[in-house]
């Protein structure tokens, strides 16, 4: 039952929307970098997508919805998957890794937690649910949780610079997008229960 829209948005919205570790400035730039493309020898020339492998620190307003899902880019689903930040001099953060397709890191986002990080969960959560209705086989997926997981990366103090991920690390990350968007067709396939009503 492929023409059921994959809306399952497993969110840990408490987990990103805690109070603590609200920021008292912003870190880092606010601007929101596309992947970069790079050119492959000839011949052919053919332009390839390459994974976004460093941090943009998040700032309110410098993420959209066509930074998430862009239109008339062939996009038929958007994974985003959630993990502990390092700490910052402005407190604790989390980072959300948007994948296109399953296969395709496009952003990794670094938040502060409180309403920074609530803003930006927003954001995407509400992407997700506006977009997941334009095709019979489009699928969204939240997964992971801002507070779960080891901190990436290893906890020190005051790491206040954007972070750089190797391919095996974003390789990892898309086969957990794509597990958890599996994850919830699976569920939404799944045949309706029959229901019983107590009698009176």
């Amino acid at each position: 039952m492929k023409h059921l829209a994959a809306v399952c948005l497993f969110v840990f919205a408490g987990c990103v929307a805690q109070a603590g570790g609200e920021e008292e400035g912003s870190a880092g730039t606010a601007s929101t970098s596309q992947a970069e493309m790079i050119l492959m020898p000839n011949p052919p020339t053919i332009l390839v997508p390459r994974d976004a492998s460093q941090s943009v620190t998040y700032t309110p307003g410098s993420v959209t919805a066509s930074d998430i899902w862009p239109a008339d880019r062939g996009i038929t689903s958007v994974e985003v998957v959630l993990t502990q930040g390092p700490v910052r001099s402005g407190g604790s953060t989390y980072l959300a890794f948007v994948v296109w397709n399953g296969n395709f890191v496009a952003h990794i986002y670094c938040s502060y937690f409180g309403r920074t990080g609530a803003t930006l969960h927003n954001v995407i959560a509400n992407t997700l649910a506006e977009n997941v209705t334009l095709g019979p086989d489009y699928g969204a997926v939240i997964t992971g949780s801002g507070t779960g997981g080891p901190i990436v990366p290893t906890p020190h103090p005051n790491v206040d610079g954007e972070i750089n991920f190797s391919s095996s690390y974003l390789t990892s990350v898309k086969t957990i997008a794509v597990d958890a968007l599996e994850t919830s067709r699976t569920t939404i396939e799944l045949p309706q229960l029959p229901i019983e009503f107590p009698e009176e």
